[in-house]
């Protein structure tokens, strides 16, 4: 059995762009690691496109993205440059997300989008925006809501969510598609919870979700689940080959490219109207040593993240 590592998670702080800290996942079964089986375009102007009001979780429109953006990048930063990702050959690298409404200081022009990961971070997204790049579009709500903050989630209940995530998408001056929070694999309960907390008042016009697990059919399968329950576009904003509950399994780097390769040839083909986007987690050098780590110690990526990139 393999030890319990670190995971990184990045709670907003508008003064510091630091990551907060290193918190652990629960290396015992846990209702965030149950089987599906007990579970569940590019627009052209942001301001005229993005302010549809798509809530409920009903309908199918609102944040399509047929313009190949794709692959992003769950980027933690650690001082280093996410732009030799970009020009890795053959990179299909479009977008990231640093886990903040902050963006790093050298993107080499990769779509950055924010995150409001939490209740204490919208004091400061009013004046974060400001410091948007030109043109952004989406923003993503909450990390892992239904999580407590030790195992990296931002713990609020459905009914604080639904409050919290009306009064920041009220703050912002521009209109953008938004992301609803992100739920773990437990998180499907929650998730319905928060939209009957929502009371149809919530913007949100596409469903992110997170999958962490060893076998790539069973995360077709969450996926499907997961679109035909909430019937939305979806981004896929965490996601890599480890197995959270009693197991405790990390998958070697060949496990980890056989799982990402199958999941993508999915994502590209028949579940290409479900998910539209997908962020792999983590572009982190203390993840250096693990098989499904993308960096090397010296924050440079490595080999599988030189594959991740190319798929």
């Amino acid at each position: 059995m393999a030890k319990p590592f670190k995971r990184a998670c990045k709670a907003h702080n508008t003064t510091n762009d630091n990551v907060e800290n290193l918190v652990e996942k629960p290396a015992s079964t846990s209702s965030s690691q149950s089987p599906v089986s007990s579970q569940p375009p590019k627009s052209a102007n942001n301001n005229t496109t993005n302010n549809n009001n798509n809530n409920g979780g009903g309908g199918g429109g609102g944040g399509g993205d047929g313009d190949g953006m794709q692959v992003g990048l769950a980027y933690a930063g650690r001082g280093g440059s996410i732009a030799p990702w970009k020009s890795l050959p053959g990179s299909k690298l479009s977008w990231y997300y640093t886990w903040s409404a902050t963006a790093t200081s050298n993107d080499d022009g990769l779509e950055f989008i924010p995150m409001v990961w939490g209740e204490k971070s919208l004091a400061g997204l009013t004046d974060a925006e400001k410091k948007w790049p030109a043109g952004t579009k989406y923003v993503l709500s909450f990390n892992e809501p239904e999580i407590q903050p030790k195992s990296g989630g931002s713990d609020m209940s459905a009914q604080d969510g639904a409050k919290w995530h009306q009064q920041w998408v009220s703050s912002l001056s521009g209109k953008y598609q938004i992301c609803s929070p992100a739920v773990t694999r437990g998180g499907k309960t929650w998730m319905q919870d928060w939209l009957k907390a929502c009371d149809g008042k919530c913007q949100y016009d596409l469903v992110c979700f997170h999958y962490y697990g060893t076998d790539a059919t069973d995360l077709i399968k969450y996926a499907k689940d997961f679109y035909q329950t909430f019937n939305k576009p979806m981004w896929l904003t965490e996601w890599a080959c480890i197995d959270f509950s009693s197991a405790n399994k990390q998958c070697s780097v060949e496990d980890s490219q056989n799982f990402m390769t199958t999941a993508i040839e999915w994502f590209r083909g028949e579940g290409s109207s479900m998910v539209q986007r997908w962020s792999w987690y983590g572009a982190m050098p203390e993840f250096s040593t693990a098989g499904f780590g993308l960096e090397n110690s010296d924050k440079t990526p490595n080999g599988l993240g030189k594959t991740y990139v190319t798929l």
